[in-house]
């Protein structure tokens, strides 16, 4: 669980190292909350379960609008 939420939390911090327009502000998010975000894309996407991790963390992101 300690690997995942400091994915889903470095993921969310260096969000812009992967697009400058991209930005994932988790104020107000818990870790928790952030990881079970990524559980139900996984839940509701199963073939993303073959992408890389950081690619499958942002995607859960945007598609639940916590990116902008």
């Amino acid at each position: 669980m300690g690997c995942c939420a400091g994915l889903v939390r470095g993921v969310a911090t260096s969000a812009s190292n992967f697009h400058p327009d991209l930005d994932c502000p988790l104020d107000g998010v818990s870790t928790g909350r952030a990881v079970r975000v990524v559980v139900r894309y996984l839940e509701d996407h199963p073939e993303a379960r073959y992408e890389a991790n950081t690619v499958l963390v942002l995607r859960a992101f945007i598609d639940a609008r916590i990116c902008r």
